[in-house]
């Protein structure tokens, strides 16, 4: 699996693109909330 991230003007042509060299599209979104440990 592989993120890549391009402005969103830009976004269409890499779908595109990797669509045409037979890669997968999935829907995804990045978020910042961090990593919690829990010590037991």
């Amino acid at each position: 699996c592989i993120a890549f991230m391009v402005p969103s003007k830009k976004r269409e042509s890499v779908v595109l693109e990797l669509v045409r060299l037979k890669g997968q599209v999935i829907p995804f979104r990045f978020v910042q909330r961090g990593l919690r440990v829990q010590v037991i």
